[in-house]
């Protein structure tokens, strides 16, 4: 596992084969050779904002793009899964660390559903926040 930098001074692990981009803020994570998907993150300082509740937020968001969506809430993060009309399946999370808001989302193709889940979860449960000073 190598560790990867983005915005905000957020660090993560990914697979040494796995690559990483950025641009304009969001980072995209994926395998050139063997990888099915791909893996967006993109981060936001709410400072001293108020209380936000994640589940609302990634629901408000997902509701503009699809229909009939379900947002679960696990462990103070928001998550939800949608197939959309061209047959790519998504997932999305959206929680916070310390002031940081990060929003993720993973895609491949419906047919690779599941290949990546539990490295994608692994990479995720990586993300790790500068302190919040």
């Amino acid at each position: 596992m190598k560790i990867v930098n983005f915005n905000n001074g957020i660090k993560l692990k990914i697979p040494n084969d796995w690559k990483s981009e950025e641009s304009d803020g969001l980072v995209a994570l994926y395998d050139p050779e063997n990888g099915v998907g791909a893996l967006q993150l993109s981060s936001y300082n709410i400072g001293a904002a108020s209380p936000t509740d994640v589940s609302k937020e990634l629901e408000s968001y997902l509701e503009d793009k699809y229909e009939n969506i379900v947002v679960k809430a696990i462990d103070g993060h928001a998550y939800s899964s949608v197939e959309d009309e061209d047959g790519i399946y998504w997932r999305y999370w959206l929680f916070l660390k310390d002031v940081i808001a990060i929003f993720v989302s993973y895609n491949c193709d419906k047919s690779d559903k599941g290949v990546e889940d539990s490295l994608v979860e692994k990479i995720i449960h990586s993300i790790n926040c500068p302190p919040p000073f």
